[in-house]
């Protein structure tokens, strides 16, 4: 609910002291492509309520339009968790791997950004 996102950002911004910022860990789930088959996917986590749902860019700028300036960093392309999964001699160097692979297609093909699954937004007041 948009009026929720609305108290949570005026209430970190209420906390934090001037020039204070926070930061932010944010699954976004813009591109309609990756909408349509976590639907098909019936997995549910257990600490994640019915309710709960990954936020879109557009909340995520409305949630931060309450501070004086903002910061988006965009982290973790789809095929990243699943190419770690399916690599189980060493999963540590895998996920280190994808991530770095991530953010050369992210830097270098601007149009794979609204396929980033993570976005870390920092805040300040």
């Amino acid at each position: 609910c948009l009026a929720e996102l609305d108290a949570v950002a005026l209430e970190v911004r209420r906390v934090l002291k001037p020039g204070g910022h926070a930061v932010f860990v944010e699954p976004i789930r813009d591109a309609w492509e990756l909408r349509a088959v976590r639907r098909l996917i019936p997995f549910k986590q257990a600490d994640v309520s019915p309710t709960e749902r990954p936020l879109r860019m557009n909340e995520l700028k409305r949630f931060a339009s309450h501070f004086r300036s903002e910061r988006v960093k965009l982290f973790t392309l789809p095929t990243t968790r699943l190419i770690h999964r399916l690599s189980a001699r060493n999963p540590k160097w895998s996920l280190h791997r994808s991530y770095a692979r991530d953010a050369r297609l992210l830097a270098r093909y601007p149009f794979l950004r609204r396929y980033a699954v993570t976005h870390v937004l920092q805040v300040w007041k």
